[in-house]
């Protein structure tokens, strides 16, 4: 069986001696993998990503990178040039005097080899006829490809991934995101090269990982923490807390009462679990949310027209809630009534709701 690309034990940091911002991380990255690290801004994202490259050392903890131990007990064991580690940054961080190709041949050893690796890396990002040009003449993701092909030429067992689709828009960050999965599996004859991507874009973490770190959020006199480590359809659909659910997609957060696969809420009976018990928060996700014009006890605040749906902002018996509805769903009334700022109506909740007990 191969070592983990990375594996984290209990690391925790805290800079210059202050209070600590991370805490108790404990985590583990296959070859071949794609980990997502999801949280917002202050919730250690970066301090993780540069421990394991090697930018800052743990106060707490230990790091092995392939089974090897590099980092413990707040001490640098193998010093960042010889872990193996390549990294992509936000910025793309090219050297604007050189060419692509000199880009990508500057973490490569001198030798015969060197020219064919190069042409390796520049065919598999799609860039082999842009080898002679300097980065001012690409394109934001011209750029990025080129610091993924840099940071993948000298074969490293991890690769670090820094927001590195930040700069760009939606379409070429899933594409890219994709295509470095591909690489990822491809470039070695063996179990691939295993990632860590860092992001506060739940989308790009839920659609391009294998795996999903959530982080945080910090609170005040407490460090971040891991909340959850699992697949993207768990976390997603199983969240362990409101704070992973909220991280995660949109959710609306109702108190109930649970017996018998059934909790009692401001919503009416909701099926959750079957051996879920005592007061729970439900997490009720929008697409099990609908709404049927007439009498009711919810009222219409906001309405957007999405084309094939409607977006509704609705004061309910639980609170506050947004809602999609299916225009189709509407048949034959006219929605500038049946859905007019101030109209009422039912929210119904299909299928189950995932649920956490209630402190």
């Amino acid at each position: 069986m191969s070592e983990d690309a990375l594996k984290l034990e209990d690391l925790g940091h805290a800079y210059g001696g202050g209070a600590p911002v991370l805490s108790g991380v404990s985590m583990r990255l296959r070859p071949g993998a794609l980990m997502a690290v999801l949280g917002v801004s202050g919730s250690g994202k970066s301090t993780l990503l540069r421990a394991a490259a090697g930018f800052v050392t743990p106060t707490e903890g230990q790091i092995s990178l392939g089974g090897r131990l590099v980092c413990a007990g707040g001490r640098e064991i193998v010093p960042p040039e010889r872990r193996g580690v390549g990294m992509v940054f936000q910025d793309y961080a090219l050297f604007p005097h050189m060419t692509v190709a000199q880009n990508v041949a500057f973490g490569l050893a001198k030798g015969p080899a060197r020219a064919a690796r190069v042409r390796d890396m520049l065919a598999k990002v799609g860039l082999e006829d842009l080898r002679g040009r300097r980065p001012a003449a690409l394109s934001g993701g011209q750029q990025q490809r080129v610091a993924l092909a840099r940071a993948l030429a000298p074969g490293p067992a991890l690769l670090l991934l820094d927001e590195p689709f930040a700069n760009l828009d939606a379409a070429l960050r899933m594409r890219l995101g994709a295509e470095i999965r591909d690489l990822l599996a491809d470039l070695t004859d063996g179990p691939g090269v295993g990632a860590m991507l860092v992001t506060h874009d739940r989308e790009e973490a839920l659609g391009l990982a294998d795996v999903v770190a959530v982080l945080g959020p910090p609170t005040p006199g407490a460090p971040a923490t891991l909340l959850q480590l699992d697949t993207p359809e768990a976390v997603y659909s199983r969240p362990v807390s409101p704070a992973v659910a909220a991280l995660t997609g949109e959710a609306a957060f109702v108190d109930g009462e649970a017996a018998g696969g059934r909790a009692e809420t401001a919503l009416g009976a909701l099926a959750v679990a079957p051996d879920q018990r005592g007061p729970l928060t439900l997490i009720i996700r929008p697409e099990q949310l609908r709404f049927q014009p007439g009498e009711g006890p919810c009222v219409i605040r906001r309405r957007r027209f999405q084309g094939a749906r409607y977006h509704l902002d609705l004061q309910t018996p639980a609170g506050p809630l947004s809602v999609e509805l299916p225009a189709a769903a509407l048949g034959d009334l006219d929605p500038t009534l049946a859905l007019a700022r101030g109209a009422t109506g039912r929210l119904l909740v299909e299928g189950r709701c995932a649920a956490v007990t209630r402190r």
